[in-house]
């Protein structure tokens, strides 16, 4: 009797877990996807690494890292793409694409390394790249993001425009087609 009553609380410990589990991976929203993938590419998503392939799933939260000679390219749900260069660290903060359009947003970190980001169905409002050193709101539709190994953000805009403001509370600049702006990371003039 004692048996029966130890393996139907392990039972319990057992079903408890699973839906504990399904509860934390019902939180996990894809968001797009890989579509190009050369060489090292992994996915880090509470704190559990996986290497990514072609066609593979990103998700909200998920930060996505590139290996020496390796690059990704990302393509969201409104058709943004988000294309990172070697030894590149970005994190996918912000994502909301079903709701209305006053509370659509795409919010992406780089941490370091080069990205060049084209924006997709979205009010351009609704996109934000995040640096050590800036925020960069976008009115526009391409351009391209790198942060050195001294953590200055540089912005290049190909087409449309963006406005660059220093995490300091500096100043605010914008950028249109064909030029460039860099931000000394916070603390250093």
């Amino acid at each position: 009797n004692m048996h029966f009553k130890h393996d139907f609380l392990t039972l319990g410990t057992a079903l408890a877990f699973v839906l504990l589990t399904a509860a934390a991976r019902a939180e996990v929203q894809q968001i797009g996807e890989a579509s190009v993938v050369v060489r090292s590419v992994k996915g880090i998503l509470q704190a559990e690494p996986r290497p990514i392939s072609v066609a593979d799933p990103v998700f909200w939260q998920e930060s996505i890292e590139t290996g020496a000679d390796s690059s990704a390219r990302l393509t969201f749900l409104d058709n943004t793409t988000l294309s990172t260069g070697p030894g590149s660290q970005v994190k996918l903060d912000e994502f909301v694409y079903a709701g209305a359009a006053g509370t659509q947003k795409l919010v992406v970190s780089i941490s370091k390394g080069v990205m060049r980001f084209v924006s997709g169905k979205m009010d351009s409002d609704a996109y934000e790249v995040r640096t050590p050193g800036a925020i960069i709101g976008v009115r526009g539709t391409a351009f391209v993001v790198r942060v050195d190994d001294n953590r200055r953000t540089e912005v290049l805009v190909e087409r449309g425009r963006v406005r660059v403001r220093d995490v300091d509370g500096g100043g605010e600049v914008s950028c249109g087609e064909n030029q460039a702006t860099s931000v000394a990371p916070p603390g250093k003039p």
